[in-house]
């Protein structure tokens, strides 16, 4: 009996189609992970800039409402009888948000001047395990006599955790 040659199945041609869908399944499977983890990573960076933004940003409004309140409650005949040089804690207030977060805010004052004050409101949020505190510094003027009401400014950038911020909210209503 004769036997026909065979070919090898190393050399068929469905062996050659096989081999490469071998390889293109594990590439393209670490691929798609390593893709899917730098999208995670990029997304929970711009996640955590985010957070951080909001808490300066609640953090700031809180200081705010203390430079607000302060000028609201402020007597000038009071203010004058504070020497030059003298500072004094002026006001604080703890502000309630939902069951996880607390927020307080302090204004102190200091006598620069004869008609002069220098003016530092700090914000303080507490949110879960993270704070934020954010600080803003002011000056107060006399606008007339004793009996006339104060002017308060303050300056474009708030300071939160010890970095520079510039929130939306003292550049549109700070003097």
């Amino acid at each position: 009996m004769m036997r026909w040659p065979s070919a090898s199945r190393a050399d068929s041609p469905a062996s050659d189609r096989v081999a490469p869908a071998v390889l293109v399944v594990p590439v393209l499977a670490i691929g798609l992970t390593l893709l899917i983890a730098g999208y995670a990573r990029h997304h929970h960076s711009t996640l955590a800039r985010t957070r951080v933004e909001q808490a300066s940003e609640s953090a700031t409004i809180l200081a705010l409402e203390g430079v607000h309140a302060f000028e609201q409650a402020a007597d000038a005949q009071a203010l004058m009888t504070l020497p030059v040089g003298a500072d004094s804690m002026v006001m604080k207030a703890r502000v309630f948000g939902d069951d996880q977060s607390v927020g307080t805010y302090a204004v102190s004052l200091k006598r620069v001047e004869s008609e002069g004050f220098r003016l530092f409101a700090t914000g303080r949020l507490v949110s879960g395990e993270k704070s934020m505190m954010c600080s803003v510094h002011g000056n107060v003027r006399l606008a007339g006599g004793p009996s006339e009401k104060i002017s308060v400014g303050y300056e474009a950038a708030s300071l939160c955790n010890g970095t520079q911020h510039r929130s939306a909210l003292t550049t549109q209503l700070g003097s």
